[in-house]
């Protein structure tokens, strides 16, 4: 199977909204440039997400679903570090509203989305506004959890499942056993996700400072 280019595995249209809707909301917001009132921050933020995927998404970017040895992570290794990386993923399936992770967890492991969304957010007892507010978005072909996991540190945010997902996980016993074990394997994983979070970063930067 074709992998999917590492760049475009973050871009996703949300499937709440019928694309003729968006279209709308995008040209009215472009033509216009009026100014817009949200209920909430996180309406403005989607809202911004959407306007920013319609403007840079190419065409038939969005993917369903993978498969392991398709993620973007995976095909970063060399085919030894694959195989050896294979035989450690266990593959989990979440219904929509199900918790992948929450607030003062110890961390699960490496997560790698093969299909559907995860929204992360965060929610501050005591602060002003104690609503959960919604950070960010993993799609297919993103990763997340690493940091977590390779600082041994509970969870700060929580993460659902948007409609059914299905993820590939490495364990922290399995990312023990790798430090332990096969040294060369974990620093081609260290590797690999530190080049891609380095991508994503120059992609966004680029966005940013390309003019209208």
């Amino acid at each position: 199977m074709a992998a999917v280019e590492p760049r475009l595995s973050c871009i996703y249209r949300r499937e709440r909204v019928p694309e003729a809707g968006l279209a709308a909301e995008v040209r009215d917001a472009e033509e216009n440039r009026r100014v817009r009132r949200f209920d909430d921050l996180n309406s403005a933020i989607e809202f911004a997400e959407d306007i920013v995927i319609s403007r840079y998404a190419d065409p038939g970017v969005a993917v369903k679903s993978i498969e392991v040895d398709d993620h973007p992570l995976m095909t970063a290794l060399s085919a030894e570090h694959r195989t050896g990386l294979l035989g450690r993923l266990l593959i989990r399936h979440y219904e929509h509203g199900d918790q992948l992770v929450r607030v003062n967890q110890e961390p699960q492991g490496l997560f790698l989305i093969l299909s559907g969304m995860v929204d992360m957010g965060i929610a501050v007892p005591g602060a002003l506004d104690p609503r959960r507010h919604h950070l960010s978005t993993f799609t297919v072909g993103t990763t997340f959890g690493g940091v977590y996991a390779l600082a041994r540190q509970p969870y700060e945010i929580d993460a659902h499942a948007v409609g059914p997902v299905r993820a590939a996980v490495l364990e922290m016993t399995a990312l023990d056993q790798l430090s332990e074990r096969e040294p060369d394997l974990m620093l081609s994983l260290l590797r690999a996700l530190v080049s891609r979070e380095f991508s994503n970063l120059n992609w966004i930067a680029k966005s940013l400072a390309t003019p209208e």
